[in-house]
């Protein structure tokens, strides 16, 4: 996909399983392969958000008169000749700079810069390859990214992990002197906060999502209030989650899920005081804070959501205040996210209830209920 002038968004998309194949001979038969997904040209301005770049290929394919043919191929996922492109919460994954001839060199698995600016922010590229082959297959470069010098290209709060050189597991992520900020690039890379440590994503391939043991979480740039940086991550999901941004598209989240009998807390809050008259807007009431506390006694002030069950196993979402009128087959289910650094395990979530009736509260207390952090 070649892209030209000002494009401002390409959001939630995926692009995918494209080949750019080069036949073009020019002098001693060099033929060369640019951007097997997207190919930005020198004009405008190119924004990614929550975009799946997987499967691309650049591939040169070296068919020359001379003497010898070369076959050169740049950035199996993303080439870029000018203008700038910025991409947040975008994953670059399993794409390939390669060629078919014992002459064929690939560079930038991932992204190459040829002229221009790219900026990754909360990226994730992983599982590329740049290929070489014959008496070149050590001039392969980046298996991830390749920065030329006459371009410019950051990288922030990103993982570049798990990228290959000619097929096999490299250090050789990232080639260039790309700015690099608090990022996990595997076998290291100068810079302000950067690891090199593995980001333990939950599967193999393309999958993104962090496990709870993820060196990422809680290991971005501090200064969350950058305006460049997104307020989500790929799944929709609120940035930061802890106390400071994850690096990558997944910002991890640990829920904790239960069910509450509103007339089992009913009774045994109140009495089971449900009797007289009842106006719009009485009844049982669950504030939206609650308070968990954690295995080992920490204390969380957290915000969580709702849905009310009725006895025909109907669900409706409810808002700030959890109303109720009277008895009557119901749950309440709560949904609340929690701080990456509490314990997993045992735990109890706290809930403000109070009782209105005739559009006064007559009743008001604090309970406690067993959860499981997992």
């Amino acid at each position: 996909m070649s892209l030209f002038g000002d494009i401002s968004l390409l959001d939630n998309c995926k692009i995918k399983d494209n080949t750019v194949n080069s036949f073009t001979e020019v002098t001693n038969g060099t033929t060369i392969s640019r951007g097997g997904g997207v190919y930005k040209d020198g004009r405008g301005n190119l924004n990614f958000d929550k975009c799946i770049v997987e499967g691309n290929a650049a591939y040169a394919v070296a068919r020359g008169f001379g003497f010898f043919p070369n076959g050169f191929s740049y950035g199996g996922a993303i080439f870029v000749a000018g203008g700038g492109v910025t991409a947040t919460n975008t994953v670059i994954c399993s794409n390939i700079a390669d060629g078919d001839s014992s002459v064929s060199r690939g560079y930038g698995g991932g992204c190459f810069t040829e002229n221009g600016l790219l900026e990754l922010i909360n990226c994730t590229v992983i599982y590329n390859t740049a290929n070489a082959r014959g008496a070149f297959s050590a001039n392969a470069l980046g298996g991830g990214l390749f920065k030329q010098p006459n371009s410019n290209m950051t990288v922030t709060n990103s993982v570049v992990y798990h990228n290959k050189i000619n097929g096999q597991s490299t250090n050789s992520q990232i080639h260039g002197d790309p700015t690099v900020t608090y990022s996990d690039i595997q076998g290291a890379f100068l810079g302000v906060g950067n690891i090199a440590l593995d980001p333990k994503f939950v599967d193999v391939a393309c999958e993104y999502h962090i496990s709870s043991d993820s060196p990422c979480i809680d290991a971005g740039d501090p200064d969350s209030a950058t305006p460049t940086f997104p307020n989500d991550d790929i799944d929709g999901n609120l940035r930061p989650q802890g106390l400071v941004y994850d690096m990558g598209v997944d910002e991890y989240k640990v829920v904790v899920e239960g069910t509450v009998n509103i007339d089992q807390l009913w009774s045994a809050t109140f009495g089971g005081q449900f009797s007289g008259e009842f106006i719009p807007g009485d009844g049982l009431i669950i504030n939206d804070m609650c308070t968990v506390i954690d295995e080992n006694n920490i204390e969380y002030n957290v915000k969580q959501t709702y849905t009310l069950i009725d006895h025909d196993k109907k669900k409706f979402p409810l808002g700030k205040q959890k109303t109720r009128r009277g008895p009557g087959h119901h749950y309440f289910v709560f949904e609340a996210t929690i701080p990456a650094d509490a314990a997993l395990g045992k735990a109890k979530i706290g809930i403000n209830v109070q009782l209105r009736k005739s559009g006064k509260i007559i009743d008001r207390e604090f309970r406690s209920i067993p959860i499981y952090i997992k």
